[in-house]
């Protein structure tokens, strides 16, 4: 998907892990990468005030191939 929005001539913000996921950096050339915790609430209203982005795609939920075909 990153690649895909960079492509359309977007800028692209990824958030990993904080210490666990900055080895996937490596995969996101061009992908500006921020160490942020999906529960810290007051820490994504920082991010959305420093990029102000257009808009948001949440990547990060669990998902089921067997519960979504039902």
């Amino acid at each position: 998907m990153a690649r895909q929005l960079m492509a359309s001539g977007r800028q692209v913000v990824g958030t990993v892990r904080p210490r666990r996921g900055l080895a996937r950096a490596a995969y996101l050339h061009g992908v500006d990468v921020v160490p942020h915790d999906v529960q810290d609430t007051p820490g994504f209203t920082q991010l959305l005030q420093v990029y102000r982005p257009s808009e948001v795609y949440n990547l990060a939920g669990l998902t089921s191939v067997a519960a979504s075909l039902e």
